[in-house]
């Protein structure tokens, strides 16, 4: 049997709060667990434990040379 992931535990009780405080709490976490993501200011939109959406807004301590921002693409990628 694999050992229990934190994370998802902590997700599953958060869907059981209303919306806004849902996206608050996940963003926190996901702030507080992975380095740099408070730096550019990753939100998380929504989520249902299988797929998660992202927002992030183009500040300028976050582009790069040509005006865009510098991390385009996040990949994510869980194990059960």
């Amino acid at each position: 049997m694999p050992a229990a992931n934190p994370l998802r535990a902590f997700a599953k009780k958060a869907m059981s709060y209303p919306t806004w405080i849902r996206q608050k709490l996940l963003t926190w976490m996901f702030r507080y667990k992975v380095k740099l993501t408070g730096t550019v200011s990753i939100d998380i939109v929504e989520t249902d434990l299988k797929s998660v959406t992202f927002r992030q807004k183009n500040y300028k301590k976050v582009q790069n040379h040509i005006g865009n921002v510098l991390s385009g693409v996040i990949l994510l990628t869980t194990a059960d």
